[in-house]
């Protein structure tokens, strides 16, 4: 099950880049320019979701979060597991990000920036 929260996650991640990209008027743009729009946009909406994640992590698993994700041979199955067990209403935290996250795209004045 784990496997399908995370498949889901990528799905809307990339569903909100898409959505957000068409909202702006940006989908007519060359293809390469979108696909780094749309990488660099990916990049900074998973980054916020992580973070917010173990922002909300209590200490004790934010510890063993920590200990596994400097172990040499990294088993993200296992920082999932410690993610999974904490608790936490992921969907909620990860349906917040994004309603912030968007609500900064949508507001930035990307033709002003071009110019």
């Amino acid at each position: 099950m784990q496997e399908n929260a995370t498949i889901t996650t990528a799905e809307v991640v990339d569903k909100v880049v898409d959505d957000l990209i068409a909202e702006k008027g940006l989908d007519k743009i060359q293809d390469g320019q979108k696909q780094e729009l749309r990488r660099m946009l990916s990049e900074q909406l998973v980054k916020r979701i992580n973070l917010a994640v173990l922002k909300e992590l209590p200490d004790d698993k934010f510890e063993e979060f920590e200990k596994a994700s400097k172990k040499k041979d990294v088993d993200f199955e296992e920082l999932q597991d410690i993610v999974a067990g904490a608790g936490l209403d992921t969907e909620k935290i990860v349906e917040e990000v994004i309603q912030n996250f968007r609500k900064v795209v949508l507001d930035l004045d990307l033709e002003k920036e071009e110019a």
